[in-house]
């Protein structure tokens, strides 16, 4: 079924067929299940072109976009999703989500509270927010936010990877630590909670148990034990301090 609905698609503009606005949509969906952005964002605008007040292909869109790199445009699909359909707390998620990867962090929390609002057991807001307050470097709010997420989900290995940062960044190096032994735990295959934590080892002035760490995350992922790519953690929610705190471990 996914492969004829993903052949619609693709085949549809040359071959003329007509197809109505939910079989478009559904072929958006499968493309993007089987991870073709590129087929899913055609096949949506088609779907859009055909009916415009579809808000899941508005949606659609935005994902299809945003995979592609293309944040503002996905944005503005997202913005097209939330207008359509006002009290739809996930599509305020991805909307505040797509906003975020643009830069603009502030509103992106605007949205994902609304999010959060609408629906008050929606763990994805919680998480999004944890993240985007830690990029507009504001810990203690990004803490809260995810310990509501640890509430629902109390073996949710991103919150706790969140929590530890947000710890972190207020000082609370011990609790920090803590935190990531929990993310790890729950996420044995990410390096993130592991170089999280030699961080804040490093503050503790505990190098050993540092170095342990961070040489840990280097068997899941090399190229986090040079420091070129120490700078790529801001994409994972890392400060430059803590960047810099654990550039001193990493090899040139």
């Amino acid at each position: 079924m996914v492969g004829v609905t993903a052949g619609l698609a693709i085949g549809w503009a040359g071959a003329g067929w007509t197809v109505t606005a939910q079989e478009a949509f559904q072929a958006g969906s499968a493309a993007l299940t089987v991870g073709d952005a590129t087929q899913a964002a055609q096949a949506f605008r088609e779907a859009l072109r055909l009916n415009p007040k579809l808000p899941a292909a508005w949606r659609g869109l935005g994902i299809a976009l945003g995979r592609q790199g293309q944040w503002a445009a996905a944005a503005e699909a997202q913005a097209q999703a939330t207008t359509l359909q006002p009290n739809y707390a996930a599509g305020w998620v991805m909307r505040g989500w797509a906003v975020h990867k643009t830069g603009q962090h502030g509103e992106a929390i605007r949205f994902l509270q609304r999010a959060a609002h609408l629906d008050p057991q929606n763990l994805e807001a919680y998480n999004a927010l944890g993240v985007v307050y830690l990029f507009a470097d504001r810990p203690r709010p990004a803490e809260a936010s995810t310990r509501q997420a640890l509430r629902l989900d109390p073996q949710n290995g991103t919150a706790y990877y969140n929590l530890g940062l947000s710890l972190d960044r207020q000082g609370r190096f011990a609790e920090a630590v803590a935190a990531q032994s929990q993310a790890q735990r729950f996420e044995p295959r990410n390096p993130h909670p592991l170089l999280a934590q030699a961080v804040s080892y490093l503050a503790l002035h505990q190098r050993p148990q540092a170095e342990a760490a961070f040489q840990a995350a280097g068997r899941l992922q090399a190229r986090y034990q040079t420091r070129a790519g120490l700078q790529t953690l801001t994409e994972a929610g890392f400060s430059q301090a803590q960047i810099q705190r654990l550039a001193v471990i990493g090899r040139p």
